[in-house]
């Protein structure tokens, strides 16, 4: 379990059910949901602050667009992982940039998909 404090058990089970996928394992799982529990407190950290700035500045509304668009940016983190449950592959990117005429090597097989 994830979450130790009590009366969360529920939100950790949600939270679980929503990132697994099968075949996933613990240390997998784990990563995901700290990496997902980070994305909602920063999203709801720029919320706050750019709503807070709304009430105490109003007349500055460059900065509350601005919070505006960086708290969609980064509910992209929230709202992602949940569509897309499957963890995806790193794609290594050197190897196209060296021939097989000039290494004398055969290249390895770049993966062509992105999804496991």
């Amino acid at each position: 379990m994830f979450l130790k404090i009590p009366g969360f058990q529920k939100a950790d089970q949600w939270i679980s059910k929503a990132l697994s996928y099968p075949g996933i394992d613990q240390d997998a799982l784990a990563q995901k949901k700290i990496y997902w529990i980070a994305s909602l407190a920063v999203t709801s950290m720029i919320f706050c602050l750019t709503m807070a700035c709304h009430l105490i500045f109003p007349q500055l509304r460059i900065l509350i667009y601005y919070g505006l668009f960086f708290t969609l940016v980064f509910l992209q983190g929230v709202v992602n992982p949940i569509i897309f449950r499957r963890r995806i592959r790193k794609v290594t990117v050197w190897p196209l940039f060296f021939s097989p005429s000039t290494s004398g090597k055969e290249l390895p097989p770049l993966p062509y998909t992105l999804f496991m």
